[in-house]
């Protein structure tokens, strides 16, 4: 009998031990290991191509640790935004599609399978959301894309950008992104979007020469736009084409592709994004 009281208080003691050690954070909440600090609206863009030569056919994206596109292939997006709680300092990350995400600090070929990483400090610039530089704001809305070559050039990146979505005051609004790594091989990185004629300003295929890879939105008419884009350093022609917008439409033309993948359907493209 003795043996058996004497059990009895050792496991009391246990259990009084572990409730002494549960964290209590002052209020009747779980404790999050990984606390959110706001929730912001992403909008994703996958522009990488050459992945079936490299060895793989998708790609995953994850935000932190979600997966927010799962086994997407070369054009893929999301339907508008989706809504995202972000704990300090996000990372964007690009995994071979289908595969648990395997980190290494030393890759190692056939077993790291982290394609591309980038934190939102480096994504975002120096001024956003000062002072807390490199976090997301709450209730805003971005824009993700994911750019590269994954085999032939071998060089991917992100892109990324707040959204200002304030509606046109008449016609649609435009921007546009250079998704395509073609211009970088073969001369500046830099592409010039014109519109009917109306200059849309400069993008910059991953921030390669330090300006924004998304050019501002300008307000226009709706309808049928005849697209022309140029190098700005020598006005070599790059690509043109149309695309059609509505009214009240908040769109981002894409220049995406490229011409040394040799996937079916990967060649220089236009694509429109609409916010």
């Amino acid at each position: 009998m003795k043996k058996m009281n004497k059990l009895i208080y050792v496991v009391w003691m246990f259990l009084l031990l572990i409730a002494a050690c549960e964290v209590d954070d002052g209020d009747s909440d779980a404790v999050e290991f990984t606390p959110k600090l706001g929730t912001a609206n992403l909008a994703l863009i996958n522009t990488l191509t050459d992945i079936d030569d490299a060895g793989f056919t998708t790609v995953d994206i994850y935000a932190d640790e979600i997966k927010v596109m799962t086994e997407v292939a070369f054009g893929a997006a999301t339907q508008g935004y989706i809504p995202y709680e972000f704990p300090q300092g996000t990372i964007f990350r690009a995994v071979q599609g289908g595969e648990a995400p395997v980190y290494l600090s030393n890759p190692i070929p056939g077993i790291e399978n982290n394609i591309i990483n980038n934190t939102v400090a480096q994504l975002l610039p120096d001024d956003h959301n000062a002072p807390l530089q490199g976090q997301l704001k709450d209730g805003a809305s971005y824009t993700v894309a994911l750019l590269g070559n994954v085999n032939s050039i071998g060089f991917e990146t992100f892109v990324m950008v707040e959204d200002d979505l304030t509606p046109p005051a008449s016609g649609s609004k435009v921007r546009f992104l250079n998704a395509s790594i073609d211009n970088c091989v073969f001369n500046s990185c830099l592409a010039n979007f014109s519109v009917n004629g109306m200059d849309l300003g400069v993008s910059d295929w991953g921030n390669q020469n330090g300006e924004p890879a998304f050019s501002d939105f300008i307000e226009m008419a709706a309808g049928t736009l005849d697209l022309l884009i140029t190098d700005p350093t020598d006005d070599t022609e790059l690509f043109n084409g149309t695309v059609d917008v509505t009214a009240g439409e908040i769109v981002t033309i894409i220049f995406m592709g490229d011409t040394f993948s040799t996937t079916a359907d990967e060649g220089l493209q236009l694509s429109v994004f609409r916010h």
